[in-house]
């Protein structure tokens, strides 16, 4: 119905005009079209360019609608003419419709232009061909016209306007109904239309009938068959030997009305994703490829105030001037649009930069999009810089924990193959000690013994290792039973008074005697306190180191303190870390791992206990941990199954093994 349609556009505003041309192609429309500015303009149009339509601005200097309406009226009467204004009041819009426009259209809300026009024009050719239609009746003989009434493409129906009655309706009709010519005759209008919307076809019927609209639009026919479809209906009066009817000109739009609903429900699903999409979504245009659109997620992500900001950048202002790569942006950003139109679509990464200048990476994909001739494309942007550092730190998360277990099986392996042969050393130095092996003398005794206390060092350093290898993989087992601190303390004294008293220092014991027994693990507060009692005597060269025992509030705290060396204050915050030794010099010749007090704190910690330590460099040093008096150490799940009875101590230990198997 377009094609060839000639459009004069009578406006003053340039903007306007550009506005309203836009519109027009938006709508898919055909056309040309021939703008004028003023009233003479506009008459040597109308005879040069014989336009199809006319829109026309209500008000110009020296010119106005009214004015164009009277001048087409008396020379080109079959012209539709449609107002399209920025502001009309209601009463000057019903006045220009009373002077012959079909239809005025405000600049604001110009969705309504296209459908008016295509109305317009459909109306205007229904006129002339009911028109040329009456003079062929009037000239021309009952078999031309029954020629020119069966052959016509739209089905026609000729009713009488008293009673509705179908007087005649050709092939056509005959073909979209289902009817035969005769059966036609014994029909009226409401006879082919679905009982619910009678009312409304009536209606209809009416005002084609009193000359206020020609053109009844989507209105349901029923055929024979009980089936339905939907037609346009051109009408308009017409005079039979003298006797008044109205014929209606019938198209069947089905087809056009299902494209029309599937295109309406396709944008408003484009248009809800396009709302509510958390990616920054816009067109771009050729051929400069300025952005035509942006979402909310795209005004967000760029950081811009609004859409109408975001479309004043080109794409590759919205990136910094290079790319990772090294190449100029907007090279790149071109030719990436130029794949994209060649291929249908690009996926890539792109570093793209915010109104702010801050810049981000991401993912970018650009899709061809056809709409009748208009060819433009599609980008949807994702921000993937969160995604970007969460797979480094996965990636970094994944390296240490692989680094973690080959440390692991390395010390494991290392400390087991040092344990051994370290057994066969000693016990061979023991039987030696002990005369199995022939009398030594004095020297010889000194010698193995040295080597015996180093072997026992040596022990406690593998043992401290296997220990470290235990907390870090979270396999450190506890035996917690009712104990008394003094006991302990004391064990401890008695076993580490002899190293002690080979250095000439003094080794006592003040304990509180009033601690009640409490529940700890003996062995593993033995580790503890053989650590601190050892660390003092290796580095105080004279002196004393004293144990004490004594309560507070819920807590038994527990002191060790030495008339050492000390510690420097700026060594004092790595005592409790993992290989940390605080004097290099010093250490080389003690010897040491750096693991006694981070296992030692661990420990403690398992207690719900705390281990601190206090020291000046020259002026000794005092460490401390404390042990709850009541602990509730946590169970594991078979440990509370039996507690409960829920489980026997057997059955337990067969799900062990099958667990053992399975791994």
């Amino acid at each position: 119905m377009d094609k060839g349609m000639r459009i004069l556009l009578v406006e003053d505003s340039a903007v306007d005009a550009e506005l309203i041309a836009r519109e027009l192609a938006k709508g898919g429309l055909a056309y040309t079209s021939k703008l004028v500015k003023s009233k003479d303009e506009f008459l040597k149009a109308l005879g040069e360019f014989a336009p199809d339509i006319i829109l026309c601005d209500y008000k110009m200097p020296g010119f106005s609608a009214p004015e164009a309406r009277e001048i087409v009226k008396k020379s080109y009467p079959e012209t539709p003419l449609i107002v399209v204004s920025g502001k009309i009041g209601e009463d000057v819009a019903v006045d220009t419709i009373k002077l012959g426009a079909v239809d005025y259209i405000l600049k604001d809300r110009l969705g309504r232009l296209v459908p008016a026009v295509r109305r317009a024009i459909a109306e205007a050719r229904i006129a002339c061909d009911i028109k040329q239609l009456e003079r062929e009746l009037l000239l021309a003989k009952e078999e031309e016209f029954r020629a020119i009434f069966d052959n016509a493409v739209d089905g026609i129906l000729i009713a009488d306007i008293e009673s509705k009655k179908f007087y005649m309706g050709n092939n056509a009709i005959c073909r979209m109904l289902g009817y035969s010519p005769q059966e036609i005759k014994d029909l009226g209008v409401m006879d082919i239309h679905p009982e619910k919307d009678i009312p409304y076809v009536i209606s209809q019927f009416e005002r084609q009938l009193k000359g206020g609209i020609h053109l009844a639009e989507d209105i349901p026919v029923k055929r024979k068959d009980g089936s339905v479809f939907y037609a346009d209906v051109n009408a308009a009066t017409i005079t039979i030997a003298g006797k008044a009817y109205l014929i209606g000109f019938f198209r069947d739009i089905t087809n056009r009305k299902q494209a029309e609903d599937l295109l309406r429900t396709s944008e408003e699903k484009y248009r809800s994703l396009f709302l509510s999409s958390r990616d920054a979504i816009m067109t771009l245009e050729p051929p400069t490829w300025e952005f035509t659109s942006g979402n909310p997620a795209t005004v967000k992500m760029f950081k811009v105030k609004n859409e109408a900001e975001f479309l004043i950048y080109e794409p590759w202002k919205l990136s910094p001037e290079y790319q990772p790569d090294g190449r100029a942006s907007e090279e790149k950003a071109k030719e990436m649009i130029e794949t994209a139109m060649r291929k249908g679509s690009n996926f890539f990464e792109w570093t793209h930069k915010r109104a702010n200048g801050e810049e981000f990476l991401a993912n970018v994909l650009l899709s061809r999009v056809e709409q009748g001739e208009k060819v433009f494309l599609h980008a949807t942007v994702r921000d993937i810089t969160e995604h970007k550092r969460l797979e480094k730190k996965l990636k970094l998360a994944d390296e240490l924990k692989a680094a973690t277990e080959m440390k692991l099986r390395f010390t494991s392996m290392v400390s087991h193959e040092l344990r051994s042969p370290l057994g066969v050393i000693k016990e061979g130095i023991n039987l030696v000690l002990e005369g199995l092996a022939g009398n030594i003398n004095d020297e010889q005794k000194d010698l193995l013994d040295t080597a015996k206390r180093n072997t026992d060092r040596l022990g406690r350093l593998i043992n401290n290792v296997l220990d470290f290898q235990k907390m870090e993989s979270g396999k450190m087992t506890f035996d917690f039973g009712e104990n008394d601190i003094n006991e302990t303390v004391l064990e401890v004294s008695k076993a580490m008074s002899l190293l002690a008293k080979e250095k000439g220092l003094d080794l006592a014991v003040d304990a509180d005697d009033n601690i009640p027994r409490i529940r700890f693990d003996k062995d593993r507060i033995i580790g503890v306190l053989t650590n601190l009692v050892s660390n003092a005597i290796k580095y105080t060269e004279k002196g004393n180191i004293t144990i004490s025992t004594k309560q507070e509030d819920n807590m038994v705290h527990v002191i060790v303190r030495d008339t050492g060396m000390g510690i420097k204050a700026e060594d004092m915050e790595k005592l409790f870390q993992v290989f940390e030794q605080l004097d290099s010099t010093r250490d080389k010749k003690k010897g040491g791992t750096g693991l006694g007090l981070a296992i030692s704190n661990e420990i403690i910690l398992a207690h719900k206990g705390k281990i601190w330590a206090e020291s000046q460099a020259g002026k000794g040093s005092v460490f401390h941990f404390t042990i709850p008096k009541k602990f509730k150490e946590k169970k594991k799940i078979g440990e509370i199954l039996i507690g409960e009875g829920k489980i026997t101590e057997e059955d337990l230990k067969k799900a062990l093994k099958k667990q053992e198997k399975q791994e």
